[in-house]
């Protein structure tokens, strides 16, 4: 009984300093922000070459359905 106790006091002291403010900013400048950065700068060429494939697939849409429409009325 004793060790519950004290953990349940360890943890209202644990949330309660979680919440507070100074260190939430503390873990988004230090830990969290790093870390999105960082993957940021290793997926953004995957987005450019998706990107790429996107508006390449729809140039070619366009061009293969311009085509046939004027295909079918030459």
């Amino acid at each position: 009984m004793q060790m519950k106790k004290i953990m349940d006091i360890l943890f209202d002291k644990f949330s309660d300093s979680l919440n507070d403010k100074e260190t939430v900013d503390k873990l988004n400048l230090k830990i969290f922000n790093p870390i999105v950065n960082n993957i940021f700068l290793q997926i953004y060429p995957y987005f450019i070459f998706f990107s790429v494939i996107i508006i390449s697939l729809f140039v070619l849409l366009f061009s293969i359905l311009f085509l046939n429409i004027k295909g079918l009325y030459k």
